[in-house]
């Protein structure tokens, strides 16, 4: 083998390296991540009378009011970008990527959705808005509590590891050279 053809393997081997700085500008543009959806009907119910106060509380006849609604709604959870943070070590070749805790970021009611099954309400103490919105609030609150259990936010996590780990591996070269793993944010 001559000079020439040694110097011609050394100039066509590709050297992948890892540019950490210009993944984190594409990440950290999109600020929040959705990275799941949490869709549910919930039930929210009112039940209350007037009462009159004089040595022990007296319910006030005829002053009961009482509704059961129902309202479609849906959560949205997933991490803020702004708080991962990557750093690359060219020796050992992997990529390490910190990640906030997944949070639930919107909860939104649909207003069309709005369904009343049963509403009794009297002369002396009728259904106020501040009624309507203290269902709305019980509605989304259960609602979190329920995504909560079933794990949504552990779901949010998994998916925006695979995201983020895809918007690294787009760069060429990286999937088959880095090894990437992801920790917890401090």
């Amino acid at each position: 083998e001559t000079l020439l053809d040694q110097i011609e393997e050394l100039t066509t081997e590709e050297v992948v390296v890892f540019n950490a700085g210009a993944v984190m500008e594409d990440i950290k543009g999109i600020s929040e991540l959705a990275s799941v959806e949490y869709r549910y009907t919930n039930v929210g119910t009112l039940d209350s009378a007037r009462v009159f106060t004089f040595m022990k509380e007296w319910k006030v006849p005829f002053s009961k009011k009482a509704a059961i609604v129902t309202m479609d709604g849906t959560i949205k959870a997933g991490i803020d970008l702004s708080q991962v943070n990557i750093d690359s070590d060219e020796n050992k070749k992997t990529i390490t990527v910190r990640m906030p805790e997944s949070k639930i970021l919107s909860n939104e009611l649909d207003e069309n959705s709005f369904k009343v099954y049963q509403e009794d309400e009297s002369v002396w103490n009728q259904i106020t808005l501040t009624d309507s919105k203290a269902l709305r609030d019980q509605i989304k609150k259960q609602a979190e509590k329920n995504a909560i259990d079933n794990k949504l936010l552990d779901q949010a996590s998994e998916k925006a590891e695979q995201l983020v780990q895809s918007i690294i591996f787009a760069t060429p070269g990286i999937k088959e050279t880095y090894t990437v793993k992801f920790e917890a944010a401090k």
